[in-house]
This record gives C-alpha cells, structure tokens and sequence, in this order.
C-alpha cells in the first residue's frame, strides 16, 4: 500500500515544485506513510483524465491535528507544515 501511496501522492505533486519537494521528504521519511495517524488525512481520488491513481495530504487537517494534540509532532512534519 505505500507504495502505491507514494506513487499517487508523487502523481498529484508531478510539476508542482513545492508539491514534489514536500511529497519527496513525506516519502522519503520512510515512517510517516506508516502511521495511520497522518495517513487518515490523506485523501485519494482517480485522475479525470486518465484514471491515474492521484493522492495529496490535506495539510489543514494535519495542522488542526498537531494543533489538539491528535498527532504527535517531529522536526520534519513540523518544519513541513510551517512551510505550507
């Protein structure tokens, strides 16, 4: 499943700089798309187009989420997040 994960998240960021830079790190991180607690707020969907398998993080939720507490924090997801 993470695979087919990061190749949806990298499809939705393809041409987006900021987008490709931060979906890089999310996957290259290795734990994050293991943790169903970042992973809930990831939301999917078939291209119009092609079908292609098309994911992305909805980084409000994630930020509500290490907000209240419900997500536990790292340098990395919150150096991510303060960049959005």
């Amino acid at each position: 499943m993470t695979s087919q994960l990061s190749a949806a998240l990298r499809a939705t960021a393809a041409g987006i700089h900021p987008g490709e830079a931060g979906t890089g790190l999310i996957i290259s991180h290795g734990a994050f798309l293991q943790r169903s607690d970042l992973t809930r707020h990831v939301q999917t969907a078939a291209c119009i187009s092609d079908a292609t398998p098309m994911a992305w993080i909805d980084w409000d939720a994630v930020i509500a989420a290490l907000d209240s507490g419900h997500l536990p924090s790292s340098d990395l997801l919150t150096e991510l997040t303060m960049s959005r």
